[in-house]
């Protein structure tokens, strides 16, 4: 099953599911109106692929913008209960979650989120009692209270940046991580939906920002 480019509204448990083979998700705004508890706008098992689509619902509780295996690839889920749910030996790539009580959030082995951002959410990054590796790299946490949360020790956090100068906390329970940047990621205006990193003179990677990584001078051979 191949869908693109429309939009669709609804009020039932999920408004868009899938268990088959095959399936794909282009450009779709797909929106779960109902604020009753669970409901989900997108919920894909069976390795999908979700690509370019936007999702939101009003749901209460365990209420999903995207629950899916396979791949979710440059999704935007908002205003939701929990934004996108990685199902296990999955990922999501490049996506952005606002305004949501959890952003990002899993609670299964092998799954990871890669480049993503999450905005204004009261917990950004989440992952549950994991059995195998949960992973995060290369992500964005702004404007966050809870930048990271886990609670395994097989969780892992790489080349990430976290805003805790909006007075937020950057980890709870860290276990494994490296490379990571607390500071501004100076994001154009994700308040009107601009989340593309700021210029130099407003963003942490381009300031120069000491890490503490480097503990002696590094000397590199030509």
């Amino acid at each position: 099953m191949k869908l693109a480019n429309f939009c669709v509204t609804g009020t039932a448990t999920t408004v868009l599911s899938s268990t088959g083979d095959d399936v794909c998700l282009f450009n779709l705004q797909v929106t779960n109106t109902n604020a009753g508890a669970a409901k989900t706008a997108i919920n894909l098992s069976n390795d999908p692929k979700v690509i370019g689509c936007e999702a939101s619902t009003a749901g209460s509780g365990s209420s999903y913008g995207i629950y899916s295996s396979g791949r979710i690839i440059g999704c935007y889920a908002h205003d939701s209960p929990i934004g996108i749910f990685v199902l296990p030996a999955s990922e999501a790539v490049g996506c952005i979650a606002d305004t949501c009580t959890t952003g990002f959030s899993t609670a299964n082995a092998d799954a990871a989120f890669i480049n993503c951002t999450a905005y204004n959410c009261t917990t950004g990054y989440n992952y549950g009692a994991v059995a195998g590796e949960g992973l995060i790299v290369n992500c964005i946490s702004d404007n966050c209270t809870n930048d990271f949360v886990t609670s395994t020790a097989a969780d892992e956090s790489v080349w990430c940046l976290y805003n805790t100068g909006d007075g937020t906390t950057g980890f709870t329970n860290a276990k494994n991580w490296f490379g990571n940047i607390f500071g501004d990621p100076g994001l154009n205006a994700p308040a009107t939906g601009d989340f593309r990193i700021g210029s130099e003179d407003t963003n942490v990677y381009e300031q120069g920002v000491d890490v503490g990584y480097f503990t002696t001078a590094q000397t590199y051979d030509e």
